[in-house]
């Protein structure tokens, strides 16, 4: 069953439980009294059809992770950060500490595949998103990998204006070229 018959599929039942109810009467509720009226009713059905809506508008950000994960060479840590080694560095190469800068190269694409974001740019990783971070200091100099962060490893409920929607997964190609990067001295001129 594809994942939208199954939301097709889920809405007949939802319709079927709604139907129901507004036939039954009180009676649906074991506790109702006798006097219970249909605008009660309306606003518990209501209440069921704006959560299964909630959860539903929900799903596809969990589909897309899912889906993520199933790839060959994908790995889950425990938080829910998932990555896939695209290429590796030199074996024994550096990696950084939390406040190391490094050169890095990336793009960055939302779960319809559009691209919102690229370059390369020097940072340590206190400095960036969550899941950034915690796989900057998993990788090593020349490392090249695929991230796949849940929305709470990114930019969170908040977004990024109109460039990251609120709650949204993302995918990063992410390498880094070099670590230990010093300070740019003034406007940038100096290293």
């Amino acid at each position: 069953m594809s994942s939208g018959q199954a939301r097709s599929s889920g809405r007949l039942c939802l319709c079927a439980v709604l139907a129901f109810m507004a036939s039954a009467g009180p009676a649906f509720l074991w506790n109702a009294p006798s006097n219970f009226d249909t605008s009660r009713r309306a606003a518990v059905a209501a209440t069921l059809l704006a959560s299964t809506r909630a959860r539903a508008a929900g799903d596809w950000r969990q589909e897309w992770l899912d889906k993520k994960a199933r790839q060959p060479g994908v790995k889950t840590l425990p938080d829910g950060l998932m990555y896939k080694v695209s290429k590796e560095g030199p074996a024994g190469g550096p990696s950084p500490l939390i406040d190391t800068r490094c050169t890095c190269t990336y793009y960055g694409l939302l779960p319809s595949g559009k691209l919102f974001d690229r370059g390369t740019i020097d940072f340590a990783p206190k400095t960036v998103i969550a899941g950034w971070a915690e796989a900057m200091m998993l990788m090593k100099e020349g490392d090249e990998w695929d991230l796949y962060i849940p929305a709470e490893l990114a930019y969170g409920s908040q977004g990024v204006g109109d460039k990251i929607p609120p709650n949204a997964p993302l995918e990063f190609r992410l390498k880094i070229d070099k670590v230990g990067v010093p300070e740019q001295g003034f406007l940038g001129l100096f290293r």
